[in-house]
């Protein structure tokens, strides 16, 4: 999560590089077991990044080159003590160190990526502030002379931070992502060639409350809602005497929401506790086909029954659950402690992953009629 939008490829440059300009960062909080109940969707960890505010007082920038990329952060005041704008860069000139290289099939390869990054922030005054941030990645390499791979991730997330008193806070988000990518074909010889591509995004709004009962209470509460809509795959001619037949994968969308609350508290000074719920629901949405098979038999073009035709934004299959969140840790010393943790989670959106590439061809797919969550 990056400002609580989603990155589906967080890496640069087959995984050397992370997709986040490592500059922007103010935190990150990572969860390897144990997930609170405001985060939900997933099965895996949690890596929860937050970009800085830029400088309200005065101009301020750092920057750094490497032997592969080079990055700069420039923040910039807009109004004095109230609002900033930071900017930050990043990019690789691994092309130029190729094509320096004497080995033949290494010079007329390509390795490169970019990303940039916007994010303003405004203080209005004690209890208000708004954070809005723009983030755009790109990538593109060819291992072979005939086939080129590029992917992007963009984001654009909006925060609205209100404190109503001294106990009670709440935090507003709404965000969008989208992850894309293609791979352009192209012979002379063979007149196969071909452009594939895919595409994710997910647009969520979220309320995010917070209150301090005692010293040793706080709890956390709220909802969130997320649309996605997948493009799975689609495959186009290139050169009009190509022998390949054209495929569109139908568009699947679903709308996934929760509710959640929980307590971290304070049992003594060695003993602390986060218990939450989190209820999610699922409706898989049209427009859609649906496959129904013969029952208690492999799922197989010889055992289909019927087809099922639902029209556009029609809830054609819904799936819930309760998911449990505790745990625990305990200090046997100031500096040595052990945690134990139970999660029940609920997981919508599956990766399909190819073994028989070292390229980033991970597709996904929502729960439907007959793939559940």
């Amino acid at each position: 999560l990056l400002d609580n939008g989603t990155l589906y490829n967080p890496f640069h440059f087959f995984g050397f590089f992370t997709a986040v300009n490592p500059y922007t960062i103010q935190n990150a909080k990572i969860y390897k077991g144990s997930i609170p109940a405001e985060y939900g969707g997933r099965l895996s960890s949690v890596f929860d990044i937050q970009t800085k505010n830029g400088n309200t007082q005065k101009l301020a920038g750092e920057g750094g080159i490497g032997p592969v990329t080079s990055n700069l952060t420039v923040s910039v005041p807009i109004v004095k003590n109230k609002a900033s704008l930071l900017v930050g860069a990043r990019a690789t000139y691994s092309d130029w160190v190729l094509n320096t290289l004497n080995n033949k099939s290494l010079k007329n390869s390509e390795a490169s990526f970019y990303d940039g990054i916007l994010k303003y922030h405004h203080h209005f005054n004690e209890k208000n502030d708004l954070d809005a941030t723009v983030y755009y990645s790109h990538d593109k390499f060819s291992i072979t002379s005939d086939s080129l791979y590029k992917y992007n991730n963009s984001l654009v997330s909006l925060k609205w931070h209100h404190v109503f008193n001294e106990k009670n806070e709440g935090e507003l988000f709404f965000n969008n992502s989208q992850y894309k990518f293609n791979i352009d074909y192209t012979t002379k010889d063979n007149p196969n060639s071909f452009l594939f591509g895919y595409k994710n995004n997910e647009t969520q709004l979220k309320l995010k409350m917070q209150y301090q009962l005692d010293k040793k209470n706080e709890f956390t509460y709220g909802f969130s809602s997320k649309l996605y809509t997948i493009d799975p795959g689609n495959l186009d001619l290139k050169k009009p005497q190509s022998l390949i037949e054209p495929v569109h994968i139908e568009r699947e969308k679903g709308l996934e929401s929760a509710l959640f609350l929980s307590d971290a508290f304070e049992i003594n000074k060695n003993l602390f506790i986060n218990a939450g719920v989190r209820y999610s629901l699922y409706a898989a949405l049209g427009k859609a086909e649906q496959r129904i098979y013969q029952p208690n038999l492999p799922l197989s073009n010889s055992t289909v029954m019927r087809t099922e035709e639902y029209g556009e934004n029609e809830i054609f299959k819904t799936y819930g659950g309760l998911e449990v969140r505790l745990s625990s840790r305990y200090f046997l010393a100031e500096d040595f402690s052990i945690k134990a943790s139970y999660d029940t989670n609920n997981q919508y959106i599956h990766l399909l992953s190819s073994n028989t590439t070292q390229s980033p061809t991970d597709t996904w797919k929502l729960s439907d009629v007959n793939v559940k969550p």
